[in-house]
């Protein structure tokens, strides 16, 4: 979800009341603020908010949660928010570890110069305008692409195209009563499996459709449909797992062994079916 237009949005969390009265006040201008006198209190602002934080800025020394648990756990809450360390420990040791754990973009000693500080968390709100919208821009050029992919099959080969729905919406049932994780891979593998009927006769996709037996020739296109799908999505950013899965649509087994090897050296998994 990327930043609402507006004020960035800034979370500020620190043991120090007064502190964090004086930063709202001298942030207010060019920044919405929050603020949370704890880790455990600022993880949960974290998970309850609509909108997520453009910029955390965190204590050093803080009771129960330092700042380094607490900017490491918040990265794992939101990892395009932007972190930023604030303390009056002068302390490399820490501020290494800080670094290293919490992926910090900024390390800033208590008392900070205002000027400093307001540069230094804009400089921290236009990182995380930049990763979110890099992000965005991703995602609609991923969903672009295979948008067009489908229509391209829909267009070439009806029967293909309906196939292709068909094995997706049985593979998301599957994908959901057995909880895999990104199941946007598993769904968009389904959808783009078919792309390689495309390459075959419109006589060849029916016969294929209806489970008419193939001629030797036509048996031997069809084992490299999965391929010429692979090759048509090669190019696309964030589709490697979707070519992987693609991969594994060419190795079939019996339930008992493969008959081919895992392409990384492994068998194929084989899960018994009652």
């Amino acid at each position: 979800m990327s930043q609402a237009p507006g004020k960035p949005r800034i979370l500020l969390v620190d043991d120090e009341p007064l502190l964090l009265q004086a930063l709202s006040r001298v942030l207010h201008r060019n920044f919405e603020t929050a603020t949370e006198m704890s880790g455990t209190a600022g993880l949960a602002a974290i998970r309850a908010s609509e909108q997520p934080f453009a910029v955390i800025v965190s204590d050093m020394r803080m009771p129960q949660m330092d700042g380094t648990a607490f900017l490491k756990a918040a990265r794992e809450l939101a990892p395009d928010t932007v972190r930023v360390m604030l303390t009056g420990q002068a302390d490399v040791t820490a501020a290494v570890a800080c670094v290293n754990e919490g992926q910090i973009f900024r390390f800033l000693e208590k008392p900070c110069e205002s000027s400093l500080l307001q540069s230094s968390l804009m400089a921290a709100a236009e990182q995380y305008r930049l990763i979110t919208g890099e992000r965005v821009l991703l995602e609609q050029t991923l969903k672009g692409s295979i948008a067009v992919l489908a229509d391209v099959l829909a267009l070439a080969s009806p029967v293909a195209f309906s196939r292709a729905g068909r094995l997706k919406r049985t593979v998301n049932a599957l994908a959901a009563a057995m909880s895999v994780p990104d199941v946007w891979q598993v769904e968009v593998a389904a959808l783009l499996s078919q792309l390689g009927a495309i390459s075959l006769s419109p006589a060849t996709v029916e016969k294929m459709n209806r489970g008419d037996t193939l001629s030797a020739t036509e048996t031997e296109q069809a084992k490299g449909l999965p391929g010429v799908a692979r090759q048509l999505i090669s190019q696309i950013p964030r589709l490697e797992a979707v070519s992987d899965i693609l991969r594994y649509e060419e190795l079939w087994f019996d339930g008992r062994h493969s008959n081919h090897n895992d392409p990384r050296g492994n068998d194929i998994p084989v899960v018994p079916v009652s």
